[in-house]
């Protein structure tokens, strides 16, 4: 009676001890398998933010190229304005040079003709006094001769009358000259004005042409000096243009690359992680599975001993669609494993039995063997746990024997399975765990890219600028250039 007792009251508790252990293993596999779906969760949202970032990032370059395009456009402006304003100084100073070496050529030819204007009026002048006296002497004389008859004649009213008519002769002749003699001296003065208009105009036009001349001489070895270190400096300019730009092309296609790479990466490890998902899935249903396979051959054993089944509980997972959000994978979720409750008629039946055949003790031969048993049971167990059990079940073995497999080779191999279970996990949570720093490392490296890249668009910025500036330069080159050219023909043809 006492051996009865103790063994109906160690099955019970071996049976709850196995419940407990596989209530333990599945809370243990259901907080891996919530850790990797945070993991996985946490894993998306921190591509989302890299994507984010990336996009941040390129409105950010493209703000900045938007200021560096302003930048370089108020540059040009302001290039612009101060080649517009020293050109205009520099017209200033020339219409200025020009202007008073005019006048004081003008000043000097004008006296030099009004020192030759005022010698022939003099020299026109005696001409014209001595032709007056050579006219003046016959009529002198006529007048000296007829006063000389009046003296003869006495009779004076003969005498005054041709006096007078002498004197309104003279008087008409002489008018009659100085008139011609006005017309003549008003018409030489108008051609002599006309010429001198005329010459100051040629001097004008030979100074223009000279100062020209004389500008050019001057400015072109300087334009051509110049001309010559804008060249080299445009050579240099541009050199240095196309090596940043190789720079900028080589750092966006490796920033490229490096966004597909990461990616690819990410994309990788999403579909991982749900493949590991289904994977532990679908093991976590073939365990249900049997786990169920089992309780029916237990209800089978049961059955054939008669009385009614105990009620197991086994883990399965449940896809809750009420709590579900629409775009979303369905949740998983472990259910605690339930404990074998037997019913009174079962125990009673057990122990009646227990009661009716006592079991021997077992001796070294025993021992041996049952050691053997063992042993080929765990071999077996380890390959395929359910082959002892048929055959066990074939050869129609006794419920102490169907008892002592389930708590020592069940148990065993459950623990195993579970124990496997578990580090296959860890594992995997370890993987993901470094997967994460492997992409946090990846993220840091592109955001230090980043940083160089906007570096480099500023440095872009002053090269374009600069590329501006030569641009500039070498089209005040191109039109110093046509203008010397010009010069060159106006040259030829003085």
């Amino acid at each position: 009676t006492p051996k009865k007792g103790l063994f109906s009251t160690q099955r019970p508790a071996a049976g709850h001890m196995a419940s407990k252990l596989r209530a333990q293993e599945v809370a243990a596999l259901q907080r891996a398998l919530e850790s990797e779906r945070f993991a996985t969760k946490s894993a998306q949202e921190r591509a989302k933010e890299l994507q984010q970032a990336l996009d941040s990032e390129r409105s950010a370059v493209r703000a900045l190229k938007r200021e560096a395009a302003s930048q370089a456009r108020a540059i040009r402006e302001e290039e612009a304005k101060k080649y517009n304003a020293l050109i205009e100084q520099l017209k200033t100073k020339m219409e200025l040079a020009q202007n008073e070496l005019v006048a004081m050529e003008k000043e000097s030819t004008t006296r030099a003709l009004t020192a030759q204007f005022h010698r022939e009026l003099q020299t026109r002048q005696e001409e014209w006094r001595r032709d007056s006296r050579r006219q003046l002497e016959p009529l002198q004389e006529q007048l000296k001769e007829a006063q000389r008859a009046s003296m003869e004649s006495p009779p004076q009213r003969e005498t005054e009358a041709l006096v007078h008519s002498l004197h309104a002769d003279f008087h008409r002749s002489l008018h009659q000259k100085q008139e011609e003699w006005r017309r003549e001296s008003k018409a030489q003065v108008d051609a002599l004005t006309n010429q001198l208009r005329e010459l100051q105009r040629l001097y004008t036009d030979t100074c223009n042409k000279l100062t020209t001349t004389t500008n050019e001489a001057e400015t072109i070895p300087k334009l051509r000096q110049e001309i010559h270190t804008l060249k080299l400096q445009n050579k240099e300019l541009e050199e240095k243009v196309q090596i940043l730009m190789e720079a900028d092309r080589r750092k966006v296609e490796e920033f490229r690359s490096q966004h597909e790479e990461n990616a690819a990466k990410i994309a990788e490890l999403q579909r991982a992680a749900r493949k590991e998902a289904f994977q532990l899935l679908e093991e976590i249903k073939s365990k249900d599975r049997t786990l169920a396979q089992l309780q029916r051959e237990y209800h089978l054993l049961i059955n054939r001993l008669g009385g009614s089944p105990p009620v197991f509980g086994r883990s399965r997972l449940n896809s809750e669609t009420s709590h579900e959000r629409p775009g979303e994978p369905p949740r998983l979720c472990v259910k605690r494993p339930k404990t074998l409750t037997f019913s009174p008629d079962v125990n009673k039946r057990l122990r009646a039995q227990e009661g009716r055949k006592p079991p021997d003790p077992p001796g070294p031969d025993t021992v041996t063997t049952t050691k053997e048993d063992d042993q080929k049971t765990n071999e077996k167990s380890t390959t395929n746990p359910l082959e002892p059990l048929k055959e066990e079940m074939a050869g129609g073995l006794k419920t102490d024997m169907v008892t002592s497999w389930t708590k020592t080779v069940g148990v065993e191999t459950l623990y195993q399975l579970l124990l496997e279970e578990h580090q296959e996990l860890q594992r995997n949570h370890h993987n993901a765990v470094t997967r994460l720093r492997d992409e946090e490392k990846s993220r840091i490296q592109m955001e230090e890219q980043l940083r160089e890249s906007r570096r480099t668009e500023g440095d872009n910025a002053i090269n374009l600028a600069l590329a501006e500036q030569i641009q500039t330069l070498q089209e005040r080159q191109a039109e110093l250039e046509a203008e010397a050219q010009e010069l060159r023909e106006q040259n030829d043809l003085l």
